[in-house]
């Protein structure tokens, strides 16, 4: 999708357009379901990728006219949004790192029936 051409332009801004005059509580939803259903970071980079590329457009436009537009600060909106989410991301990441069982510390040379000896003598697995 180029954001330059004119139809893809104006889905974009009505899409930042619709997200700007959500309440609060329906942005806040939006970005739940950014979070659970966008989650992957290719479809999370894609999103931002073309949420800037018609933010950078915006703003070229803006120049152009020699006037700032609204749709540059509800371009602004819809990033922060997507931060927001990328934010929540990687803290329920993090979150799901931590309560990871610790396995103990491995000898890289083991073999494979070594290192699960000495995994279910420590009880971190069962034979």
């Amino acid at each position: 999708a180029n954001a330059q051409e004119p139809q893809h332009y104006e889905l974009m801004s009505r899409v930042m357009r619709l997200v700007a005059w959500m309440p609060p509580e329906g942005r806040r939803e939006l970005q739940e379901i950014i979070v659970e259903d966008c989650s992957e970071e290719e479809v999370l980079r894609s999103l931002v990728r073309r949420v800037r590329d018609h933010c950078d457009e915006t703003v070229h436009r803006a120049h152009q006219m020699q006037r700032l537009s609204p749709e540059i600060w509800e371009g602004l909106m819809l990033l922060q949004l997507l931060w927001g989410a990328n934010s929540a991301i990687a803290q329920q990441l993090d979150q799901s790192l931590r309560t990871q069982p610790d396995l103990p510390e491995m000898q890289l040379g083991m073999s494979l029936t070594q290192t699960l000896s000495q995994m279910s003598n420590t009880g971190k697995i069962s034979a």
